[in-house]
């Protein structure tokens, strides 16, 4: 019980700052209706702005194939704050990997230049069941329409990253969490990051 108590504390404290930016951090697993879903992140940028973003992100279920999702973060991103729609018309079964998308509206403060965005990002994803719980590898590609004072830009970026559902009877107290691994690659006017994230279930 304590070490649960220990990732909802990580998680709630790495969502407090702003409740990830440009990350996906998701499979295509929907929150069911009536559940809701808590992420924290830690996230590591290898381009300008280099450094560490702390993100977190809510998201609750609405119905068999969407939920919604708000989201935001610090750090070298000075803040951000999204929301989005995600859509999943094809589940993952054992003929077919889950594939749809999410879609939304941003907003981050990047080096004191306000930047609105609206962004489209296709996704798949595959379970697949271990010994050690499920493994879903899963992918998506980011499109971005951003703006500011500047300027006006689409940007790209390519993602892969798995998830981690430790098994409910080996691993007890871990039941109700995930843990995800991701790598973003910039495609144009993106950067590169490596991000860890913990997700609470409930």
């Amino acid at each position: 019980m304590r070490l649960k108590r220990l990732f909802v504390a990580l998680i709630l404290g790495l969502s407090q700052p702003a409740l990830s930016y440009f990350s996906l951090m998701d499979t295509g697993e929907l929150v069911k209706k009536g559940d809701n879903k808590v992420l924290g992140e830690a996230q590591v940028l290898f381009d300008d702005p280099n450094g560490m973003n702390l993100n977190g992100r809510f998201a609750t279920g609405l119905d068999r194939d969407s939920e919604v999702q708000f989201e935001g973060g610090v750090g070298s991103i000075d803040f951000y704050v999204g929301a989005f729609y995600k859509w999943m018309p094809f589940p993952d079964t054992d003929d077919q990997p889950a594939i749809g998308g999410r879609v939304g509206v941003t907003f981050a403060d990047i080096e004191g230049i306000s930047t609105y965005g609206f962004n489209l990002t296709p996704m798949i994803s595959k379970s697949f069941n271990l010994a050690i719980g499920d493994i879903t590898p899963y992918g998506g590609l980011e499109f971005g329409l951003q703006n500011n004072v500047d300027d006006s830009f689409v940007s790209f970026q390519f993602v892969a990253g798995a998830q981690w559902s430790p098994d409910k009877f080996d691993f007890r107290e871990l039941a109700d969490f995930d843990f995800l691994l991701e790598l973003g690659l910039d495609v144009d006017d993106a950067f590169d990051y490596l991000s860890l994230g913990v997700a609470y279930n409930f």
